[in-house]
């Protein structure tokens, strides 16, 4: 079938009207994509001194990654630990954000160590998917350095830190594995913001959906259905995706950065009877 002039002409224009707009729109997501992913606040941002109960002591570690780059974290210990908690934080803030963690988790006898990614807090660099893998590699190289057992440490991560931390717990040993506000992958994620396939052009990816089979230790996963950031159906398609043992606790009402919020003493007993059964 032959197109008259005029319907040729009509076709060339509607193609290039749609195709120039999209051209620019995964260009722009392949130059701009990491910057709707990452938040980094740089030091002095946040409470580096906040107002402390005398017996919660957190220390200032530094040390580095693999490819040279020097980090920053905050280390809690207890003494007599049940577990050590390597808690890999979400896209925002910095380690001041996560002191309530210190401690809510201090009060179920866990040791808590958080590092700063590159580019947050007081850590050298810039934030990237590999180099946030390598941030924490190089926080779990530290910890058992330095007398942490792989049998007694549990991976903590929020959000985002969800990524480095199912990828860290297909490379190494570890009593186990939390995810909270947890995703399926950053392309499922663009994909309920702008309706077209742009995760293929973008260098975050986190495929943590391809990954979480591999994940052989035990794994809790937290998510609320309110959760205006990460969409519940994510997670549950994480969770469906991930290995046994696993088990997934929902806790109704709670925003994305409300945790643990009125649920505190249900989520820490879950924390505790969690680390009763993988850490022996």
């Amino acid at each position: 079938m032959k197109f008259k002039p005029f319907a040729k002409r009509a076709a060339r224009v509607l193609a290039l009207g749609l195709g120039i707009p999209l051209v620019l729109l995964v260009l722009f997501a392949m130059i701009f994509g990491d910057s709707f992913i990452y938040f980094p606040s740089k030091y002095p941002e946040g409470d580096w001194q906040p107002a402390r109960d005398s017996s919660v002591v957190v220390e200032d570690v530094s040390f580095a990654a693999a490819d040279g780059t020097k980090l920053h974290a905050w280390y809690c210990k207890v003494p007599d630990a049940k577990a050590t908690v390597l808690l890999l934080h979400g896209n925002a803030g910095n380690v001041t954000n996560r002191y309530h963690y210190i401690t809510l988790l201090r009060k179920t006898q866990l040791a808590v160590f958080i590092p700063d990614y590159r580019g947050y807090g007081k850590s050298e660099g810039k934030p990237s998917e590999s180099g946030l893998t390598q941030d924490a590699e190089a926080s779990y190289a530290w910890l058992t350095s330095h007398g942490v057992a792989p049998e007694s440490l549990i991976l903590y991560s929020e959000s985002l830190g969800c990524g480095p931390a199912i990828e860290l717990a297909t490379r190494v040993k570890v009593a186990g594995l939390i995810l909270q506000c947890a995703f399926s992958s950053i392309s499922d994620l663009q994909m309920g913001v702008i309706p077209i396939p742009l995760g293929w052009v973008m260098r975050t990816k986190m495929a943590n959906t391809s990954k979480i089979g591999r994940v052989t230790c035990p794994k809790l996963q937290f998510h609320s259905p309110a959760d205006e950031v990460i969409p519940y159906k994510l997670a549950r398609r994480l969770h469906d995706a991930a290995a046994e043992p696993r088990r997934f606790v929902e806790y109704p009402g709670l925003g994305h950065n409300d945790w643990p919020g009125r649920y505190e003493s249900e989520w820490r007993a879950e924390i505790k009877q969690f680390v009763a059964e993988v850490v022996k």
